[in-house]
This record gives C-alpha cells, sequence and structure tokens, in this order.
C-alpha cells in the first residue's frame, strides 16, 4: 500500500518541529507500506499555511511526490483564498501533485458551495494551467449537494475522497494494508464520477501518535492504476493522454503508458503510481517551473 500523509502545521509560531521523514517512511516499511505522497496545507482560507515553505523541499528530497491544498470557507472571496494559497505554494512543477481544493464544512446553501467550487477550479485552472484535484467525500454530495450536478469540467477534477474511516480519530495511525485487500473499505465516490473513480482515499483522520509527526495526520493511500482495470478513470487517463477513450487498461495502452513513461523519465513499468499520476495531471498544461 502506498501511504498518503496530508498535515497542517500545529501551531504558527515555529515551535513544533519539522516532520522526520525518515522516521515515517521507516514506519510504513515496517508494517509492510511504503510512504511516497506527502500533502500539506497551502492555506486556510485567507490564511497561508507556512507548512508548504517549511517542510517542501525535505520532504521532496525524500523522494515523497508532494502537493498542497486550500481549505475553502464560505466566510471570504474565492479569489482571494487563491491568492493566499499562491502565497504559500507558488508555482508547482510536473513532478508535483496538481493544486488541490478541500470541500468541506457548512456553506450557507447548496448553490452558493457549488458556485464556490467551480469559482475555485476555474482560477487555480488559469492560475496553475491545469484542473485541480478535489477533495471531498460521497456524503457531501449526498448531504449537503443533494440533487446538484458539478458540470463536466469539475467532474474531469481527480478524486480524493474522504471516509469511510474504520478507526476513530486521535488513535494510533494505521499503515498496513492488511485492512484493505479485496476491496474493504473502498471509499464511495460522488456519483458525478462513477464507481471506483478515485485516486486518494482519506482512510484515518487525525491519527497519533504517528511517526516522525509531533502532532496528528490525516492517512490515506493511493489508488494504483494497473493493466486490467476498467471504468472511467482509465478513460481520464487516456483522456489526458490524448489516446482513445475505450476506458479498458489493455495490453495497447500498457504500450502507451511505458512510451508515456519513458518520455517524462518515469519508471517504465507500465503502473500508473504517483509519479506518474502526477505527470499526467500536468499533461496538454502550462506548468511552471517552481
Amino acid at each position: 500500500m502506498i501511504v498518503v500523509v496530508d498535515y497542517a502545521k500545529v501551531d504558527y509560531d515555529d515551535h513544533d518541529p519539522p516532520p522526520n521523514w525518515d522516521a515515517f517512511q521507516a514506519a510504513c516499511v515496517a508494517a509492510g507500506s511504503r510512504a511516497s505522497v506527502a500533502i500539506m496545507r497551502g492555506a486556510y482560507g485567507i490564511d497561508p499555511d507556512p507548512t508548504v515553505k517549511r517542510d517542501w523541499w525535505a520532504a521532496k528530497g525524500k523522494g515523497f511526490t508532494t502537493g498542497a491544498y486550500l481549505f475553502l470557507r464560505p466566510a471570504y472571496r474565492v479569489v482571494d483564498q487563491i491568492h493566499a494559497y499562491y502565497a504559500a505554494v507558488g508555482d508547482l512543477r510536473v513532478d508535483d501533485l496538481p493544486p488541490i481544493l478541500d470541500l468541506e464544512g457548512t456553506w450557507p446553501s447548496p448553490a452558493i458551495e457549488l458556485a464556490a467550487l467551480v469559482e475555485a477550479s476555474d482560477e487555480m485552472a488559469r492560475l496553475y494551467g491545469t484542473s485541480p484535484m478535489i477533495y471531498d467525500s460521497a456524503r457531501i454530495w449526498r448531504e449537503d449537494l443533494p440533487g446538484l450536478v458539478p458540470p463536466d469540467r469539475i467532474k474531469d477534477c481527480p478524486q480524493w475522497v474522504a471516509k469511510p474511516w474504520p478507526w476513530e480519530p486521535r488513535t494510533q495511525a494505521r499503515l498496513s494494508p492488511g485492512p484493505f485487500v479485496n476491496g474493504k473499505y473502498d471509499p464511495p465516490v460522488p456519483p458525478a464520477w462513477g464507481p471506483g473513480n478515485w485516486w486518494i482515499h482519506q482512510y484515518q483522520g487525525d491519527a497519533l501518535p504517528t511517526a516522525g509527526f509531533p502532532g496528528t495526520v490525516d492517512l490515506s493511500r493511493f489508488h494504483l492504476m494497473v493493466e486490467g482495470e476498467r471504468g472511467e478513470r482509465v478513460r481520464w487517463v487516456q483522456r489526458r493522454l490524448g489516446i482513445e477513450q475505450t476506458g479498458e487498461f489493455d495490453v495497447s495502452m500498457v504500450s502507451k503508458i511505458r512510451s508515456f513513461q519513458s518520455q517524462h523519465g518515469l519508471v517504465t513499468d507500465a503502473i500508473i503510481g504517483p509519479r506518474t499520476f502526477a505527470v499526467i495531471c500536468w499533461t496538454h498544461s502550462n506548468a511552471s517551473p517552481r
């Protein structure tokens, strides 16, 4: 299992130490997993989070694929929140995850929440040249946005879905792949995206203690794509690569993925893991050098 850790800075006065990436990776290996994705909070509303500037390059230096999210808040103008995010994160590279929009919290109405998501996504796409990833859940679309259907450009944003959380918050970090074998605890996906169309699943919130971190973290797992998969997620990859959208990861697609990986200096294993996924997200876009 590829473990994804996401976190915000414990406080804003630099008293908390930065993560010990070696300790976290060692704990994942001991549990039979691999830690290779680190996602930090870029901004909470209009408040930039210093986590990114403090920890970004240290994580990359340890081999992590890095990303940052904006926690959208209804109290502030969307454009001001995007500016706060950019102030913390700056430009992104093609080996980074795309910008991420965190959709949760209490909003005045479903229409206002969806409009904010669309506006934020459009502004992120304008600023970074690619669609953002969206952090949400099936519950949000069922209860907070009932009956609303996102426009196609939102449905094209890759999904990072939260829950189910098999364990209570503030319990020991679970890093073993055991509970997830045979699809156990696979997350429900918002209907507009289609079954199985998720890339990251947040399976534990506020894990504590977690090796290498002074405070709580959220833990997710990355959804590898391998030969034999079918469905909308495969079509998303095919669409980004400009190849026929059959929805089948067949022998022909294996060849195309190997060629794509070779062109971008990636391991040519025909498996879409975090690094290949990140580059695919930026394909046909105008990613800026960091």
